[in-house]
């Protein structure tokens, strides 16, 4: 018996180790994936068609440490037991590698990430402007033009990139420093939404600076992704008022590199121009960070126009969770630049300059899970001051028995037909009083905004995207004997859905609801069509798309439109009750809409490519001024707006 129970424990003992050893191995495993970091995601081409067979790569600092196979219908799933900062590399025949923003991964975290790959001819983009959503170019109804970074690196300003782009004008008074306005399609100077990491930098009412933007926090060697997005045409749906004619939408380089990274570029020329500038950037695991900051100089060609422009720029962010990150970005730019007048008009400069204080910041918080759902909260500021002096009269004074005046230097200009005029034109007139000089300006816009967002993509590539934004605005114009301040609470709601049938027929629908403080309710329907009848591939006419656009625009008034309209001079002037025996109200909203229509072909598969658009816009409930004289005629009332416009 005792041999008999010895053989039957050792049996025992044999299985219960075997047993414990798959129940150990097990645990491992289980243990194993439950510290692994999942990426999954879908391979797609430009037009949302799968590319299978993709080999994926997930890379850590340069190296790969997981390689898999995209499936039939592009979907892969790759991971790895290590933390740290990962992006995921796709390959494949005929395409471009393509490769995703770099994002911080820790265990336990299931992180989805789609890689689109470009069809190795003609290199296209991604943009968020047109959407609100990253989608590819090829699959927008919308005239989009994107600057890389790159192109960028050897430009002091962004001024000459805009210029170069279809459908834009830009007119900048003076030299290096001169106030520069941007016109599209007709649209007047202050019809742009100006953005700067999602954060609205244009004026109350519109109006922008472009020659205050430097390069600087912009460009980035040798990197391709855009910094400057222009989208052409009106797109309130998603970005409110003053997107009445096009939205301008610039960025701030993010750290990648896992070492840090520092440059430093300087530059001298004539005129006592100088140029420096340092930029730091990097990456460590949750911790991403970027930094520059910039000076020139120059004292142009002509006397008295002196300037000067120093730019600092941050963008930190910070991964809490592999599917949640915190950033947070800042920009301020510092200007003066002198004021010489028509100088070849008088031949005499004046003795007068501009100081502009720019600051923009915002702090984001966005979320994006595996399953498709991606929310955002951004809270912005914008805080701008533009400050104008004349320090002094300038010219000869000459005593024409009416109080005299200061005229510029005794000039002759030609017409273009020949004939010539000779004599000298009046500066400033006389003053005798001690307030007269120096003359001050200060023009302030301040606006505070919270954004939410929060888009879905359902089966079928089919993307709903819910925004609303409250901004509250408050600036003040002091000069010529006034000092008005205003305060103005605006509340927006957009509702939009995109997608695609088949990766043939792309659509956007949407609209939004603004309501402003100043013009109360207005809404903005949008609605774009794109057809891909003819896929891209090597042949002649191989890549044809048609595309159409309907879109709508709504644009504030300006503090100075305000100040000076006839509501504002009635309620001022000796008889306010004019307001009610002509119905006069306060300022209505400035409207735009647009019709678009073009078509995209690809010649030789792709070396050539042939772009044909068509546009009409038409801007209504647009500002007319009317001088002090007619208003006097007609409500007897002397107005001051001649001494603006």
């Amino acid at each position: 018996m005792s041999v008999i129970s010895g053989r039957l424990l050792a049996a025992f003992l044999s299985r219960a180790c075997r047993a414990s050893a798959v129940f150990l191995c097990a645990v491992s495993l289980c243990c194993s994936a439950a510290h692994a970091v999942v990426v999954r995601g879908t391979v797609t081409d430009p037009l949302g068609r799968p590319v299978p067979g993709a080999t994926v790569q997930l890379v850590s600092h340069g190296n790969p440490v997981a390689t898999v196979t995209a499936g039939a219908d592009g979907v892969y799933s790759i991971e790895t037991s290590e933390s740290g900062r990962f992006a995921v590399a796709a390959s494949a025949a005929s395409y471009y590698p393509g490769i995703s923003d770099n994002f911080f991964g820790a265990s336990s975290d299931t992180i989805a990430r789609n890689v689109v790959l470009q069809i190795a001819t003609v290199r296209q983009e991604v943009t968020v402007t047109a959407t609100g959503v990253p989608t590819p170019l090829a699959q927008l109804s919308s005239p989009v033009t994107l600057i890389p970074r790159a192109d960028l690196g050897t430009q002091v300003g962004i001024v000459d990139a805009l210029r170069l782009s279809p459908g834009v004008q830009v007119v900048q008074t003076g030299q290096l420093g001169g106030a520069t306005s941007l016109f599209v399609r007709g649209g007047n100077s202050d019809a742009n939404k100006v953005v700067i990491d999602g954060i609205p930098a244009e004026d109350i009412g519109g109006r922008f600076d472009f020659d205050t933007v430097a390069s600087t926090g912009l460009a980035m060697p040798g990197e391709l992704t855009p910094a400057l997005e222009l989208y052409r045409g009106p797109d309130s749906v998603l970005y409110g008022t003053n997107a009445a004619a096009d939205v301008v939408s610039l960025s701030t380089p993010r750290g990648t590199s896992s070492r840090p990274a520092l440059d430093y570029s300087g530059d001298a020329g004539n005129f006592h121009t100088y140029l420096n500038e340092v930029a730091l950037s990097g990456a460590h695991g949750r911790l991403d960070y970027y930094g520059a900051f910039s000076r020139l100089n120059t004292a142009n060609s002509l006397p008295h126009t002196d300037y000067h422009s120093v730019t600092s720029a941050a963008n930190v962010g910070y991964s809490l969770s592999a599917n949640t990150r915190a950033r947070f970005t800042i920009r301020n730019a510092d200007s003066v630049n002198d004021l010489p007048g028509q100088y070849d008009f008088y031949r005499i400069a004046t003795n007068a300059n501009q100081k502009d204080q720019n600051l923009y910041s915002g702090l984001t918080v966005e979320n994006r899970t595996a399953a498709g759902w991606h929310n955002l909260v951004r809270y912005g500021i914008a805080r701008k001051r533009e400050q104008s002096y004349t320090y002094s009269a300038t010219g000869e004074f000459l005593n024409d028995g009416y109080g005299g005046d200061y005229d510029g230097n005794q000039v002759t200009i030609r017409g273009a037909n020949g004939y010539t005029a000779t004599g000298r034109a009046i500066l400033t007139y006389a003053c005798y009083t001690s307030q007269c000089y120096p003359q001050q300006t200060y023009l302030v816009s301040n606006r505070d905004e919270l954004y939410y967002q929060s888009d879905y993509t359902f089966p079928h590539r089919i993307v709903g995207l819910f925004g609303f934004r409250y901004e509250k605005e408050h600036g003040s114009f002091v000069g010529f004997g006034q000092d008005q301040p205003t305060s103005r609470n605006n509340f927006e709601y957009t509702l939009q859905f995109s997608g695609d049938v088949r990766s043939r027929l792309f659509y956007s629908v949407g609209g939004a609801l603004e309501k402003n403080h100043l013009f109360g309710v207005a809404g903005t329907p949008r609605l774009g069509l794109a057809y891909v009848p003819v896929y891209p591939g090597s042949g002649l006419f191989r890549g044809t798309k048609f595309r159409a656009n309907v879109a709508t625009g709504v644009q504030e008034p300006s503090l100075l439109d305000e100040y000076t309209s006839l509501y504002a001079e009635l309620l001022h002037s000796p008889n306010p009750g004019y307001i009610q025996t002509f119905h006069v109200s306060p300022m209505r909203a400035l409207r735009s809409r647009t019709f678009d229509l073009g078509i995209d072909q690809n010649l030789a598969g792709e070396k050539l490519a042939l772009k044909l658009g068509y546009f009409h816009n038409q801007f209504s409930h647009q500002v007319e001024y009317v001088d002090s004289g007619t208003l006097n005629a007609y409500f007897g009332i002397k107005g001051f707006i001649p001494n603006f416009y």
